[in-house]
């Protein structure tokens, strides 16, 4: 099992300055006191306390499922989480009557945690771990979404010759979109703006395509 050696004013705070800074919970990790320091008088001869961290061997489900447990307990929520294998991907399902809150304007929350959570897994790693996370089936109902909008725009596009835009869309998002795209012969898309949330233009592939 992998160790960490850690120091602090206190054994406590010790501990929890190597857990934040290697990034575990107190549930991954048995805490040995090595040294329980002196106080010192006048801030003279004080000496920190030094404690050692053995890693508890935990699968990335189990540790996706622990880190996400403390992300939305420190939000103020609760939420029932489950972890699966698939495919290469880990597919987290949260269930949770805060759900709105955990998903966000434009689910910015719920990729947010995502990021963290993929970087987290995959820094520990040391090899990149996808994440997907859904709750309360938000995807698949953002997909029949897209899936209707992405129908409504390309008619325009065909009927009135002009570009149709939809709105900013996260990058998971654009990938649907693109993807339907597909579907469609003499139709194309491109993203266009700055930062995570980017608009996407639809248009025919004809050279003579107006702007909307």
């Amino acid at each position: 099992m992998t160790k960490y050696i850690g120091e602090g004013a206190t054994a406590n705070e010790a501990i929890e300055n190597t857990l934040e800074k290697y990034g575990f919970l107190r549930d991954e990790v048995k805490a040995e006191i090595i040294d329980k320091g002196r106080k010192g008088f006048l801030g003279f001869m004080s000496k920190p306390a030094k404690i050692q961290l053995e890693v508890i061997n935990l699968s990335p489900e189990e540790r996706a499922r622990f880190l996400l447990k403390k992300i939305i307990e420190d939000m103020g929520f609760t939420a029932d989480i489950k972890v699966e294998k698939k495919d290469g991907k880990l597919l987290v399902d949260i269930s949770s009557k805060d759900a709105s809150h955990l998903i966000g304007r434009r689910g910015e929350t719920l990729y947010a945690m995502e990021h963290i959570l993929t970087k987290a897994l995959s820094n520990r790693n040391g090899s990149k771990i996808n994440v997907e996370i859904d709750i309360d089936s938000y995807r698949k109902k953002r997909k029949n979404l897209l899936n209707r909008e992405v129908k409504k725009a390309v008619e325009k596009v065909k009927k009135n010759k002009k570009t149709v835009s939809l709105p900013a869309l996260y990058i998971d998002e654009r990938k649907i979109v693109y993807r339907l795209i597909k579907r469609y012969h003499g139709i194309k898309a491109r993203s266009i703006g700055t930062g995570d949330f980017k608009r996407v233009v639809i248009s025919t592939t004809s050279p003579k395509n107006r702007q909307k």
